[in-house]
């Protein structure tokens, strides 16, 4: 070993290192490239004497007896493939509706004649019995009709509803319209409406 690094060493003082490599390299290469073929050789005799002899591969057709046996084309390498689509078929357009006839109005019932005039002593009779209907009813759910007498309500009801003391009365209270009317005037609450009462109808008069 140590014969071996002495002799490395005086080649390298003499030439180079790198000369020394490469000329390693060149000589491995060429035994590499020896060993190769001889053991190449070896091994195909080897297999030649186990297997048995394949049949022969039939021969492939010329390039003739190709495009005439499939009775396609050949392709080659310098040939230009072209692919065509089939053109899709256009969409047809969906039917439309038919339009539907608008329906016809439906005849309107000629107006009513007006009911039938009441004179104001009928008038006051009718509110009186309304007035104490509605006062019936406000004690039996327990309410006090003076209670509702309250200015909010009247403002309430008066001013923005737009209503006259005889509806309030026999509506919303119970109580004489008169009674209505003072409590309003209390909370300097007036009525924009004209005070008469409306033409009732048959059943039930309107303000």
């Amino acid at each position: 070993m140590c014969d071996l690094n002495a002799g490395l060493r005086a080649l390298i003082s003499v030439s180079s290192t790198k000369a020394v490599h490469d000329a390693l390299l060149a000589i491995m290469k060429d035994d590499y490239a020896f060993l190769k073929s001889h053991f190449s050789v070896q091994s195909v005799k080897t297999q030649a004497k186990a297997q048995p002899v394949e049949a022969a591969e039939p021969t492939p057709a010329a390039p003739e007896d190709e495009e005439t046996a499939t009775g396609l084309p050949k392709i080659r390498p310098d040939m230009k493939i072209r692919i065509v689509k089939k053109a899709q078929p256009e969409p047809q357009p969906e039917p439309q509706p038919e339009p539907q006839p608008e329906p016809q109005a439906e005849p309107q019932p000629p107006p009513q004649p007006l009911a039938t005039v009441y004179d104001s002593k009928d008038l006051k009779k009718w509110q009186k019995e309304q007035e104490q209907k509605k006062h019936a009813e406000l004690l039996a759910a327990g309410k006090k009709p003076e209670d509702l007498l309250t200015a909010d309500n009247l403002r309430k009801w008066i001013v923005d509803e737009k209503r006259t003391y005889a509806y309030v009365a026999r509506e919303y209270i119970g109580l004489p319209e008169a009674q209505v009317s003072v409590a309003a005037k209390k909370h300097g609450i007036k009525s924009t409406i004209t005070k008469k009462r409306a033409i009732p109808s048959s059943t039930k008069p309107r303000s």
